[in-house]
């Protein structure tokens, strides 16, 4: 009988470890994200790295040439820079109206209710183009 009685109490003890487990494991990804949030927000944090180094780019090409390019290709040899860090597909580019020009990318993440100091790091998930002027302080 008291055989019976230890059995029993291990499988009870061994059920509240699992539970115990399965709880501190779903808080966890509650709190953090799960790993593949997580890479996500890397892939997008590293988009809007790239998007700053283009319109930095653009805005020394505008201040030499007093002109937009009328791509990216025409701002030289600009790397990785130009391309999804994810997907590998190149950013889009175009001039829009009088002097302002869009970089457009797709995202992973909705971070508009964040607060960033960097303009490409506030935007919704999917294809998103910013509206930027030539130059920038």
């Amino acid at each position: 009988m008291h055989l019976e009685q230890g059995k029993s109490r291990n499988r009870l003890f061994g059920a509240g470890a699992l539970l115990l487990i399965g709880v501190a494991l779903a808080l966890g990804f509650w709190a953090i994200g799960t790993p593949k949030h997580e890479q996500a927000i890397g892939w997008d944090e590293q988009r809007s790295g790239r998007l700053e180094q283009l319109r930095s780019q653009i805005a020394g090409y505008y201040t030499t040439n007093k002109k937009l390019p009328t791509s990216l290709s025409a701002l030289g040899p600009i790397g990785e820079a130009a391309y999804d860090p994810a997907t590998r597909k190149p950013f889009k580019y175009r001039v829009v109206g009088s002097g302002h020009y869009q970089l457009c990318a797709f995202f992973s993440t909705d971070t508009r209710n964040d607060r960033y100091a960097n303009t490409f790091q506030a935007h919704p998930r999917g294809l998103y183009c910013f509206t930027l002027p030539p130059t920038y302080y």
